[in-house]
């Protein structure tokens, strides 16, 4: 569905886990050369400046290099373009609102949203209590309205993949996909607005589907 619609977070998805995937081949087939490196990087920041919330994912690929490589030179080129593509969200935060830091969240006009979202807390999110956590989980994983697992059921095998990378001692891998969901659902289950506004399935997690 989201291949077809103009949201910002399939691009997210796709920047992360490319990014993810380059990560991967310069740990384990010996390919970190300075453009691969360089890719990933811009991949990892440029999520970021299309969605926010994907900060978190773009940190653990980071910290995935540094464990996954040990080489000094490919980790620093990842990182300084990863600080490139984020200069470019601040530049222009710069000029749209004259403060590098200001996130467009915090001028939303709609009253749904301008309720939520403020300078002090622009992604809006609140720790939620255990009652409304398990509607939430239940709404976004398996639930009729949104769930994943009711609008792709291929996902249910993905418990599976994960013992099957723990079996065969890909730490590293299950470690990144397991942060990169579980920041996500966090995420969805910490918005008020969980379900998503106009939208099929669980929109706010779909920068983690591919993981």
């Amino acid at each position: 569905v989201y291949a077809t619609l103009f949201y910002g977070h399939q691009a997210s998805a796709f920047c992360t886990f490319t990014s993810f995937f380059l990560l991967y081949r310069a740990a384990h087939e010996g390919r970190p050369n300075v453009w691969n490196m360089l890719l990933a990087g811009l991949l990892a920041g440029f999520s970021v400046v299309v969605e926010y919330q994907t900060a978190v994912i773009s940190v653990v690929l980071g910290l995935y290099a540094i464990v996954a490589i040990r080489r000094v030179r490919p980790v620093l080129v990842f990182g300084c373009a990863g600080v490139l593509a984020g200069a470019l969200l601040t530049a222009y935060n710069y000029r749209a609102f004259g403060d590098p830091l200001d996130l467009g969240y915090t001028h939303e006009v709609s009253r749904q949203f301008s309720a939520i979202h403020s300078a002090s807390n622009p992604l809006g999110l609140r720790l939620p209590r255990w009652d409304v956590t398990r509607e939430v989980l239940s709404g976004i994983l398996w639930g009729p309205f949104r769930g994943l697992s009711f609008y792709a059921p291929v996902l249910l095998a993905a418990p599976l993949g994960l013992v099957a990378l723990l079996a065969r001692r890909y730490w590293g891998v299950a470690l990144v996909a397991v942060a990169a969901v579980g920041w996500m659902i966090f995420l969805n289950v910490s918005y008020p607005l969980w379900q998503g506004g106009w939208c099929t399935g669980p929109r706010l997690i779909v920068p983690a589907i591919p993981f």
